[in-house]
């Protein structure tokens, strides 16, 4: 017989393993969320600390842990062991994120407007992939961050182009208009950055994703998931998440702000992600939305979960894939 560590009680069912003891399944998620506010709480107070997620290699759960300067490891790691963090830890180096201009592509308007092609805010000239197209009530909305679509100093109604003024610098293509902005500030734990906008009456959409399909569900990141994307910058690309309940530093605008409850994929063929695929839609094998690009780094991608992004907006999972009917 094997008992948890933390209540003593013999585990029946799966085991797993926390800092060298054994946990059940209970235990071991309430563990994982004591220190998840524990690394959140020295991340916010330590300027070279700029991220954590959480990776499991069966049965351990471990914390990957992100610092821009090595020579503070040992005191996180002081840090750590007072608050009884008790979990093994896997430092790895990485600035605080910030977004770069993304490099040009050439692209062409898209009919219908989909998922995974360049679009941008045209009075802010900006540029990024639309992530895809989803559908409320009689209306649809292209999603993509708020960078892309709604970045500071834009307004509600701003004319949304595809593809942006970057990626095609003839006569823009008007396809949408702002519609809501879920902007990320200081001080806050930011779930989500997106923005909306409602595409025109005369633009026809479709939920699809270019070179994936269409989305049939969402569904939550899981370690170890097989996920792809395809992106206005390096196109379709498969990857596999590496790391959740990830928290991360970005710069931006002249601010330091914090997303928290995202994942982390990677790949070991290629960079999954770079700039100017932030917006990119992730699925999993069966098509299943999992989540939405935030940032990249490293050739990894960032991202918030398709839950925090339906919540936010309102969108509901049972119509937001169908596609409008032709009058």
């Amino acid at each position: 017989m094997t008992f948890c560590w933390n209540c003593e009680k013999e585990i029946e069912g799966y085991l797993y393993i926390i800092g060298g003891h054994d946990y059940d399944l209970a235990c071991a998620n309430g563990q994982i969320e004591r220190s998840k506010e524990i690394l959140y709480k020295i991340m916010n107070e330590v300027d070279s600390f700029t991220g954590f997620g959480l990776g499991f290699d069966n049965p351990e759960f471990f914390w990957f842990v992100f610092v821009d300067d090595v020579s503070v490891l040992p005191f996180l790691k002081d840090e750590f062991a007072a608050a009884e963090l008790g979990f093994n830890i896997f430092p790895s180096t990485a600035n605080a994120i910030r977004y770069s201009q993304p490099p040009e592509t050439v692209s062409i308007p898209k009919e219908p407007v989909q998922g995974g092609i360049s679009v941008g805010n045209l009075p802010w000239i900006t540029t990024g992939t639309l992530g895809g197209v989803l559908r409320s009530g009689e209306e649809q909305y292209i999603v993509s961050i708020s960078r892309v679509l709604g970045p500071p100093g834009s307004r509600i109604n701003d004319e949304i182009v595809q593809p942006s003024l970057v990626d095609f610098d003839m006569n823009a293509r008007i396809v949408a208009k702002l519609s809501s902005v879920a902007r990320p500030v200081p001080l806050n734990k930011n779930l989500i950055d997106a923005a909306i906008a409602k595409l025109q009456p005369t633009v026809k959409g479709s939920s699809r994703i270019k070179n994936i399909g269409k989305p049939t569900r969402i569904d939550s990141p899981q370690i170890g998931m097989d996920v792809r994307k395809s992106g206005r910058t390096t196109d379709y690309t498969e990857g596999k998440i590496i790391a959740t309940d990830v928290s991360f530093k970005i710069f931006d605008y002249g601010k330091i702000y914090s997303i928290t409850d995202h994942f982390l994929i990677s790949s070991e063929d290629t960079e999954f992600a770079t700039s100017g695929d932030e917006g990119s839609f992730i699925l999993d094998n069966n098509n299943s939305l999992v989540g939405m690009i935030t940032a990249t780094f490293h050739a990894m991608a960032i991202c918030s979960k398709a839950s925090n992004l339906f919540e936010r907006f309102g969108f509901d999972d049972a119509e937001a894939f169908e596609d409008l009917e032709e009058d």
